[in-house]
């Protein structure tokens, strides 16, 4: 199957975690900011930020696949490669300076950062299923689930995405994305491009959209909540 140089579909999904994404950290922002006392360590704010987490590392394995499943071309894996890492870094020193006592030093972007790196040695069906059933197998052994590595690493953190166990979320993408049946489900399935843009600039708005929240939500409590 020759399938189109832009899967729309994949756009969408992405940006339905974009919005996502949005919507928690618009939540967390009230809350810090005082304006709310919702309880982001149990219930629905518990587990919804780990879903957005795992749906971007999700894409993040069919993404690879689909871009490098005849080949690496390393010139381009590199460039984007550079473009998250910076992006990385800039989340971490910001947050160091505005929430030291709980910033970002391994974040989302961290983890999309360390999983684009492996998953490329995981493309082939058969690599992505043995370490698929390796790292779950470990996990049901030793009783090491979401929360282990953060029991273990105890300096808080805003955003904390360790590589174990995320890194299934990309190997789930790249196995998922390794059936050509899915791949004709996607390019099927019709989607408006407005929906997909969003997602084709998923990185920007990573970037951007909690500085503005934050930003007009400290305006608003500093003219308006005095």
């Amino acid at each position: 199957m020759n399938r189109p140089v832009r899967a729309n579909l994949i756009d969408v999904l992405r940006t339905l975690a974009i919005i996502w994404m949005v919507i928690f950290h618009f939540s967390y922002d009230l809350r810090a900011l005082g304006f709310t006392q919702t309880n982001f360590s149990e219930g629905f704010w518990y587990y919804f930020p780990r879903v957005i987490a795992g749906s971007f590392l999700f894409i993040v394995g069919i993404s690879l696949h689909l871009a490098y499943k005849d080949g690496i071309i390393w010139s381009k894996f590199w460039r984007r490669q550079i473009k998250i890492i910076i992006s990385a870094i800039i989340i971490s020193i910001a947050t160091y300076i505005i929430f030291p006592q709980n910033w970002v030093y391994f974040g989302t972007l961290h983890c999309i950062f360390m999983s684009t790196l492996l998953g490329v040695f995981f493309v082939k069906r058969t690599r992505a299923i043995i370490a698929v059933i390796l790292l779950i197998s470990v996990g049901l052994l030793t009783g090491h689930d979401l929360t282990w590595v953060s029991s273990l690493i105890q300096k808080p953190s805003m955003d904390f995405i360790p590589i174990y166990p995320w890194f299934i979320c990309t190997l789930l993408g790249l196995l998922v994305s390794s059936f050509e049946g899915f791949w004709r489900f996607v390019y099927n399935c019709r989607t408006h491009d407005l929906l997909a843009l969003p997602g084709r600039h998923s990185l920007m708005i990573y970037l951007l959209h909690q500085p503005i929240i934050f930003g007009s939500l400290t305006l608003i409590k500093n003219f308006f909540f005095k």
